[in-house]
């Protein structure tokens, strides 16, 4: 059976990322000499993170369907970025370039590395600046065996915590938003004698495989008695496999996609009104985004973490709620990336900015005082190794490149915005100029490897394997 959500689980002990950061922090607090944050005014901040939610199946992005009513709700009363893409179509390298404002490149494309403990990442920069600092996750792709736990004051990995036998009755899933809801909150509920302001980072799985349906929520599936069943293993046999799928059959899959998008925008209301209900909804910073999109066969392919750096796979979602604090229903629609997430927060909770991150802050942009500044390149790739896909988007084109397939592409997005005609070969010249920036980057990480490690290697246990596994992480 599952463990009682709202009985914590045991404390990851924060002594150890204490001990291989502290010479760092004290080097770099030394120079920065900031003051701790004023508990009467700094403003908590939650992160609520939807594994896998792409931007054009939401509601106020768009979409036809009205998958996100509480989150159109938010973005009616903040700040909506049109156009923010990932720096990976996987949850590593994204969350590793959310979380430090660096460029990916600190994961091998596999997991026998972990977020280097030298690294400096949100939890301890804003432990370091007086904020109590707790996170909560369901996946284990984000788990502390892979470093993300560093900074956190306390860090639960509830997918941990479920039976076995009650994994495999549900053909794979863990916990759904519901329970992290409710673990947040009881967590919330024990820090009202600190007078700390907060970090509270939510990471929530709904929209990733093994699918399922919600009674009593917004769903669009209709009768099916086809192959798919929204697992894991069924998903990735029907390609590995090449079973003649039909477009009902791939529309089962994308109609169950769907209401997952909507429970976990149900859970994300429930968050909300708790907040509300307890006096602390204008005192906090609520950020909503996701670390990448999916493929719903939208080229070849259910899923992620394979070759693709297209839009669907890395334009994802990012609000901004602050009452009182942002201008209502601002929506910005220049290119913004992964990597200037946490430089825009630091800058609107009104601490000092990360040293050496790659990223901007946009913060004035979200307070309405001007555009996302027009020359941000939004780099992605799918892993560190040298053959893995890269891309590179601006506003006006997107360029990738694959060498382990030798496939190249260029995109006119203004005409262009769904990337399908590719105009490598048409335009020879266009490419180049487009690839050069491209090259560099990829220079720019190797040079950044081989002056000092970005990543301690990990050996997988047996359970973390299993877990993995059930994700469609490990075939």
């Amino acid at each position: 059976m599952f463990m009682d959500p709202s009985q914590p689980s045991p404390n990851v002990d924060a002594a150890p990322w204490l001990r291989s950061a502290s010479a760092l922090l004290l080097g770099v607090l030394g120079a920065c000499a900031p003051e701790s944050a004023d508990a009467a005014s700094a403003p908590n901040v939650i992160i609520w993170l939807v594994d896998t939610l792409r931007a054009d199946h939401l509601s106020c992005y768009g979409y036809e369907r009205p998958t996100s009513p509480q989150l159109d709700a938010l973005a009616a009363d903040g700040v909506l970025f049109e156009q923010l893409h990932a720096q990976s179509n996987w949850t590593q390298p994204s969350m590793a370039s959310i979380f430090t404002g660096r460029w990916p490149g600190r994961f091998d494309g596999g997991f026998e590395s972990r977020l280097a403990e030298q690294s400096l990442t949100a939890a301890e920069w804003f432990s370091a600046h007086g904020y109590a600092t707790a996170g909560f996750v369901l996946s284990v792709a984000v788990g502390e065996r892979f470093g993300f736990a560093q900074g956190f004051e306390r860090f639960e990995e509830l997918d941990a915590h479920v039976d076995e036998r009650e994994r495999t009755k549900r053909q794979g899933r863990g916990y759904d938003a519901d329970v992290l809801v409710q673990r947040a909150l009881a967590w919330l509920d024990t820090q009202r004698a600190d007078e700390r302001p907060f970090l509270l980072y939510l990471h929530s799985m709904d929209p990733h495989l093994p699918h399922e349906a919600h009674p009593g929520f917004p769903s669009w599936t209709q009768p099916y008695d086809g192959p798919l069943d929204g697992t894991t293993t069924t998903t990735f046999t029907a390609q590995d496999e090449a079973w003649p799928l039909t477009e009902i059959d791939r529309q089962h899959m994308r109609d169950l996609y769907d209401g997952e998008v909507a429970f976990n925008d149900h859970c994300l209301g429930q968050l909300v009104d708790a907040l509300t209900a307890r006096g602390l909804a204008r005192d906090t910073l609520l950020v909503v985004l996701s670390d990448h999109g999916e493929e719903l066969w939208d080229r070849s392919f259910y899923g992620h973490g394979h070759d693709s750096l297209h839009h669907e796979m890395t334009r994802v979602p990012w609000v901004l709620h602050w009452p009182g604090r942002l201008t209502p229903g601002l929506r910005l629609p220049g290119l913004a990336r992964g990597v200037d997430v946490l430089p825009t927060l630091l800058e609107l909770v009104g601490l000092p900015a990360l040293p050496e991150a790659d990223g901007v802050s946009l913060a004035a942009a979200a307070r309405g005082d001007g555009p996302i500044p027009r020359d941000l390149p939004a780099f992605s790739l799918r892993g560190r190794r040298r053959d893995d896909p890269r891309a590179l988007r601006t506003a006006r084109t997107f360029c990738y490149a694959n060498p382990r397939t030798g496939e190249q592409g260029l995109y006119l997005l203004p005409d262009d915005p769904d990337e399908r005609a590719n105009l490598r070969s048409e335009r020879p010249r266009a490419f180049l100029h487009a690839a050069g920036p491209l090259s560099r980057w990829v220079r720019l990480l190797r040079e950044r490897a081989e002056a000092g490690p970005e990543t301690d290697a990990v050996a997988l246990d047996p359970a973390t394997e299993a877990r993995l596994r059930e994700l469609g992480y490990l075939r």
